[in-house]
């Protein structure tokens, strides 16, 4: 599902491959319960759906977490969209991005990219992508991040709507991390000598 510049808030969501595979894990109808503790998915072919298993409402005490031989649930969610593995950067980029990209450039909106998640969950990989081992920033890349996708397109020369146009963009680049807002564009603040 593509989204126009008129829409004001997509939610999409993009699930990681277990450790060590390329492949969401899917169960199979032969299964058990315990097989699929806390396994998020795409279990439908609905790509608005996310579904994941966990113990059931009642048996949410401390000391039964972590016991996978507890009653299962299902919950399922939607959203936007669902970027199931083996999903790719550009995959999220034309489905997150482009469309504030677009807005920006070609509608003087305000644009906004947001990426959540826990540590390790592949925020980093999303946003740069392999920026740190590219040699030449220009060339386009398979695994360019979303942020790289996007500077490259709101910043490739385009014809001027009229010569006398002036535009001026700017951006903000933050990190919320243990509640603390850092400007990671900003020089990093002198050292107490």
């Amino acid at each position: 599902m593509s989204s126009s510049p008129i829409d004001a808030i997509r939610v999409v969501v993009r699930v990681r491959p277990l450790p060590g595979t390329k492949a969401p894990y899917l169960p199979s109808s032969t299964t058990s319960q315990s097989q699929v503790y806390g396994v998020v998915g795409c279990l439908s072919s609905d790509p608005t759906t996310l579904s994941l298993t966990g113990p059931t409402v009642s048996d949410k005490s401390r000391s039964k977490r972590d016991d996978h031989s507890l009653p299962q649930q299902l919950r399922t969610y939607a959203f936007d969209n669902i970027l199931p593995p083996p999903s790719t950067n550009d995959q999220l980029y034309v489905e997150s991005a482009a469309s504030v990209v677009t807005a920006v450039s070609k509608y003087n909106q305000d644009g906004t990219v947001f990426f959540y998640g826990q540590t390790g969950a592949g925020k980093s990989w999303s946003c740069f992508g392999d920026i740190l081992t590219t040699k030449d920033l220009s060339a386009k890349s398979p695994n360019d991040g979303v942020i790289t996708t996007a500077l490259r397109d709101l910043y490739s020369p385009s014809p001027p709507a009229s010569p006398t146009l002036s535009v001026h963009r700017s951006i903000t680049f933050f990190e919320i991390f243990n509640e603390r807002v850092h400007d990671l564009l900003s020089p990093p603040p002198a050292l107490p000598k």
